[in-house]
């Protein structure tokens, strides 16, 4: 995790650094020390599709010019077969 003070959720921004966990017995737990915020103007998306399989995927865009470069997935590639594609600006 990046940033546990600032953790971005689609409805916070969660301040995960004092949390702990503490066991109350068998399948049970309780979180404690989380701090909700308010969230910011852009936010992550969360998206989900039930379809038979269970897949992740992630893209982070982080440092100098991190917008511009995450800005590059809404325009396709001509060259590829994909409608979405990922290029780093490495500098």
């Amino acid at each position: 995790m990046h940033e546990p003070a600032a953790y971005l959720t689609p409805d916070v921004v969660a301040d995960i650094s004092q949390a702990t966990v503490e066991q109350l017995g068998a399948d049970r737990v309780q979180l404690r020390g989380v701090r909700g915020h308010v969230r910011r103007a852009s936010l992550k998306v969360n998206v989900c599709h039930e379809n038979g399989w269970l897949a992740e995927g992630e893209i982070s865009y982080a440092g100098p010019r991190a917008e511009p470069r995450s800005n590059l997935l809404d325009k396709p590639n001509p060259s590829s077969a994909h409608t979405s594609t990922h290029r780093s600006a490495a500098r």
